[in-house]
């Protein structure tokens, strides 16, 4: 297989995976370093969050001390998305900036992130919008498989609790568009520029890059703690990394994370009697739905390939992904 991290070193706009970064005098490999913030963001990210979500509620009266639990933090959504997006923006954000330096010159931390954009980027970007679309009977199925797992009737009872709180908010009269901020907006950013910005690109200097596309993909679906959704996330984390490495730019896969989240969100307050059904997640998707979708993500893919070809690539491009 040929290496994608020679392919990358050459078209990622001035940054090279060759030269030596801290990380790399000092010994440290990428997927240590990789592996190593994405857990230390997520404890980091979580426990701010929550201490941050208690401080405002006690501090605005809307709990106490004494009545502080669960269930009482998730009946104040509102305060949890705010806490929430302020943890996501200071530590899977603006600390991975920082972490960065670890890893890339100063000079070179955007292009280690991925953050550059080219003549190719609008289109890339717009063929990220529709493949998330195409791909989510596919995802709606994996989803329906992932049930099929057997979990215990406790954690199925805690995800389910969970689930109607957030269900309950979205029925009721909340603004649509700080919505999609908390949810489509900062995670689009925020997660993109941890998972496919950090993570991946460090990754990649440890192992094949199929490899690197498929470990930062699970992380990605253990990063959000609901197992029943485990498969699906994964996917998505997979297809964002793979945009992300053959577009050359994180871009893409913000469009794409934006359009999953904020696609919920709407569907979910605009046509709640449907997405909300719970009897539809015991249901299996149509398979020939499943099928078109397939199809149709594979062309799209395949339009993303043709469009990012680089002229010198020739006929080794088509194997950068094959053993």
């Amino acid at each position: 297989m040929q290496n994608i991290d020679q392919h990358t070193s050459e078209n990622d706009q001035g940054y090279s995976l060759n030269s030596l970064s801290w990380t790399e005098k000092n010994g440290f490999p990428g997927w240590v370093m990789g592996l190593g913030w994405a857990i230390g963001a997520f404890a980091l990210f979580q426990i701010v969050a929550g201490i941050l979500a208690i401080v405002i509620l006690i501090s605005s009266g809307r709990i106490s001390l004494e009545n502080l639990d669960q269930n009482a933090l998730f009946e104040n959504l509102d305060i949890l998305f705010i806490s929430n997006s302020i943890g996501q923006i200071l530590f899977l954000g603006g600390m991975t900036w920082i972490i960065t330096s670890l890893s890339a010159s100063r000079e070179n931390k955007a292009s280690f992130l991925r953050l550059q954009s080219n003549s190719k980027t609008k289109k890339n970007m717009g063929l990220a919008f529709v493949l998330l679309l195409a791909v989510q009977p596919v995802i709606f199925w994996l989803s329906w498989l992932n049930l099929q797992f057997p979990f215990s009737e406790s954690y199925l009872a805690f995800e389910e609790s969970q689930l109607k709180i957030i269900e309950n908010y979205l029925r009721s009269d909340h603004i649509v568009l700080l919505t999609i901020f908390h949810i489509g907006v900062v995670p689009a950013f925020c997660e993109e520029l941890l998972f496919r910005g950090y993570i991946l690109r460090n990754f990649e200097r440890s192992m094949l890059p199929w490899l690197a596309i498929i470990l930062s993909g699970l992380i990605f679906g253990l990063f959000h703690i609901r197992l029943t959704q485990f498969i699906p996330l994964a996917l998505l984390g997979i297809i964002m990394a793979w945009m992300t490495i053959e577009t050359r730019s994180i871009w893409p896969a913000v469009v794409a994370h934006f359009v999953n989240n904020a696609g919920s969100v709407l569907a979910a307050t605009y046509f709640p009697e449907i997405v909300m059904d719970d009897s539809i997640k015991d249901v299996m998707p149509p398979l020939y739905l499943v099928g078109l979708s397939i199809i149709v993500t594979y062309f799209i893919i395949q339009a993303m390939k043709r469009i990012n070809i680089q002229p010198d690539e020739g006929e080794n491009h088509v194997q950068r992904y094959k053993t």
